[in-house]
């Protein structure tokens, strides 16, 4: 005989109605405080970002592009989720004690308006405090969401970072084996894996004898991918939210995250560099002749801004000496240990100059200038690894001019550095 007890839930104890009733506080403290962190995720990525400009190869810069732009999405759904969780749990604390003044909400007595246009504010809008527990259940359902997005975002990102590692290894062992390519075909597969968990659930399928034995096998291996160590609340907290939520809402809900993500994410482009991740866009960015940019002149780039290509003294070059600064990252250093040979790797320190002499050309427009003084150089602020170059401007004539700085690269990565300024020597200011 077998017995089928209803899956009923068990009573809550006392201290859990009581601690659910105040948790309010609680989510306060939290959401202040992670929206406060949360605030600081767009300039720690920018920090990140301009470092790997730094330290990484180009074929690792590829895959870079897409984890900043995963992670740019991950930390603005954190700051909206955050933002709107504490706004309305501020506006429902509002309303209870409005509620407590006036219990009734809407007096339908008042002399404000009349007695016609009462009755139905009142029959549209009957009860304050429906409302209050209404904005309540939203406000704890705002907060679930935002804690699922720290562990799937966080996990993810670890994957992402694994599945890279690994590919690098590889492509050490086996040269020739793209790392990005590992990297991004671990992302399509588990990709794959979930479209096609979601392909099960839909109805033609889902009763199928075979859908059965493999759907929530299936569900548990791309769960725990997904979340790891947090496979019990995410599903605790998703499938919640999945089984209790219409789709239209879902769907709602997802197209509105997706355009302030979509707002969020230009205005944040603008102030990156995130494109200077990929090299075709470096190369036309770098040979731009009528934009000044304010980071390639060192009178006009805010402190610590990353220099992207080159930096001179000024926009406007006074006296007889034009000094520049040239990063040297690391794709630059691969190019550059090609060009040179052992000299490079190998050389001593004089050695090393004497090749970034011969690897980088100076013009004044047409006109090439060879330096009077070439060093190793770091920049304080941006602590950025390059060259400091000191550039003779007597026989120039007196107004604009263009610097260009022309690397020996090969070929498929040449492209010219140009930075557009004025002269004006010391005698003609007088």
């Amino acid at each position: 005989m077998s017995s089928s007890a209803p899956n009923n839930p068990k009573p809550k104890p006392q201290w859990l109605e009581r601690l659910e009733q105040e948790s309010y506080q609680a989510e306060l403290i939290v959401s202040g405080v992670a929206l406060l962190g949360a605030f600081q995720l767009p300039g720690l990525l920018d920090q990140l970002l301009n470092w790997c400009l730094q330290r990484t190869t180009a074929e690792q810069q590829e895959l870079l592009g897409y984890l900043f732009i995963y992670l740019l999405f991950g930390a603005l759904i954190l700051i909206f989720n955050f933002i709107l969780h504490f706004s309305l749990r501020t506006l429902w604390i509002g309303n209870i004690g409005l509620a407590s003044v006036f219990p009734e909400g809407i007096n339908e007595h008042s002399d404000r308006y009349s007695p016609h246009f009462l009755a139905r504010l009142k029959a549209r809008f009957p009860d304050l405090q429906g409302f209050n527990q209404r904005l309540d259940n939203l406000c704890s359902l705002l907060f679930s969401i935002a804690g699922i997005s720290v562990l799937t975002f966080s996990f993810i990102t670890i994957i992402l970072v694994v599945f890279w590692g690994i590919g690098y290894f590889l492509s050490m062992v086996f040269p020739g084996l793209p790392a990005t390519y590992f990297a991004l075909g671990g992302l399509f597969l588990l990709t794959s894996v979930l479209l096609f968990q979601g392909l099960l659930n839909h109805k033609k399928l889902r009763d199928k004898s075979w859908v059965k034995k493999v759907q929530f096998p299936l569900y548990l291996f791309s769960v725990r991918i997904m979340a790891g160590p947090f496979l019990e609340p995410f599903t605790y907290i998703g499938q919640t939210l999945a089984t209790n939520v219409s789709k239209t809402r879902y769907i709602g809900v997802t197209a509105g995250y997706m355009v302030v993500l979509m707002i969020g994410f230009v205005f944040w482009v603008q102030d990156s560099n995130l494109f200077m991740l990929d090299a075709g866009i470096r190369k036309r960015l770098a040979g731009r002749e009528s934009v000044q940019y304010a980071e390639r002149y060192e009178n006009l780039r805010p402190p610590g801004a990353h220099i992207r290509f080159a930096m001179l003294s000024s926009d406007v070059i006074r006296g007889t000496v034009a000094t520049v600064f040239v990063p040297v990252p690391k794709t630059e250093r691969e190019l550059i240990q090609a060009y040179c040979g052992p000299e490079w790797e190998d050389g001593e320190r004089e050695e090393r100059q004497a090749c970034l002499e011969s690897y980088y050309t100076f013009k004044i427009d047409s006109t090439v200038v060879v330096p009077s003084g070439l060093y190793l150089y770091k920049q304080k602020d941006s602590k950025q690894d390059g060259i400091r170059v000191y550039l003779s401007m007597q026989g120039q004539r007196v107004g604009g001019h263009h610097l260009r700085i022309i690397p020996a690269r090969f070929e498929q990565d040449s492209f010219h550095i140009n930075i557009p300024f004025q002269y004006f020597p010391e005698e003609s200011l007088q």
